[in-house]
């Protein structure tokens, strides 16, 4: 009689934890990816000036784009890597339009930086399974007024969904922090 009760304890805990083992599955602690390139001549100047224009949308959220490039400038005035300017654009009523490469290039020209921040965001949104997870994704380049490029990187988070606790704003902030800290490593590593 013993032993029956013994097994029928194993056979509760073993759905128990079988039960646990697959709700903790649902709840991943995020995931990310990142790319870099930095170019060897020359590379970004610390002291010099970048227009952060609004970033190109390739999501269904009406301004990601806009979002994302406020979140870079917020990160590149914190991390003081160079004079930052916004573009107007970052504060449109509007949504603001896709554009090509030449026309930041020229906006920086024109506002008397040295460089300008462009970038793309790919994702921005919820990935739904067992709970709902940010998913961001960006691609930035830095790009010298004559045309250079200095810097590009991509990255990507799916955020945590232990507890749903985590926003799409908190996604990608880490995912600009990350690729803000990588910039400014690679520029101190090319100034030794």
């Amino acid at each position: 009689m013993n032993t029956g009760i013994n097994s029928r304890y194993k056979a509760v805990a073993f759905v128990l934890f079988a039960v646990a083992a697959l709700w903790l599955s649902g709840c991943t602690t995020g995931s990310h990816l990142e790319r870099n390139f930095i170019s060897n001549s020359p590379p970004p100047q610390r002291d010099g000036s970048v227009l952060v224009v609004p970033f190109q949308n390739l999501t269904v959220h009406p301004k990601a784009g806009v979002a994302v490039a406020k979140i870079v400038a917020t990160e590149l005035y914190k991390e003081g890597l160079f004079s930052v300017q916004e573009s107007p654009l970052l504060n449109a009523a509007q949504p603001v339009g896709n554009h090509s490469t030449d026309e930041p290039v020229a906006m920086a020209r024109a506002a008397g930086a040295d460089a300008v921040l462009i970038g793309s965001v790919t994702e921005y949104g919820y990935r739904y399974g067992f709970r709902k997870q940010p998913v961001v994704g960006i691609s930035v380049r830095l790009i010298r007024t004559d045309g250079a490029v200095l810097w590009a990187a991509s990255a990507s988070e799916v955020g945590s969904a232990y507890l749903g606790r985590d926003s799409m704003t908190e996604a990608a902030q880490r995912v600009v922090m990350r690729l803000v800290q990588e910039l400014s490593q690679q520029m101190m590593e090319g100034k030794q």
